[in-house]
């Protein structure tokens, strides 16, 4: 949960956080100061988003990835069901009238 949004009623962990930061503006400490000794006393966690650097980095391309593989996979399954269309759709090649009259006889003759 982002720290400023947490639904706990009284919530253990966020309370007291809300105070320590309050407590470091309070006494001058800068944005990046405050957010750096959360780093240090907590980790990585208490960020409400993970760092774009290293494995991390992983959280931020992979949606990217999965995006483009999709519309990948769109594109191909839209020109395979164009192109199967196409061959329905064509007409069919004209019979030669002489090829027709046999085999219309032979059809009779059966």
């Amino acid at each position: 949960m982002i720290l400023r949004v947490c639904n706990h009623v009284n919530c253990p962990s966020a309370v007291p956080m809300r105070h320590e930061i309050e407590k470091q503006l309070l006494a001058g400490t800068d944005d990046d100061t405050i957010v750096a000794s959360f780093v240090t006393e907590y980790g990585k966690v208490v960020l409400s988003s993970p760092p774009a650097s290293g494995f991390n980095l992983a959280a931020w391309v992979m949606p990217g990835f999965g995006l483009l593989i999709g519309l990948f996979a769109v594109f191909m399954f839209a020109t395979r069901w164009a192109a199967r269309r196409r061959i329905i759709m064509a007409p069919a090649a004209p019979v030669d009238p002489a090829l027709r009259q046999r085999i219309e006889n032979e059809l009779k003759s059966e």
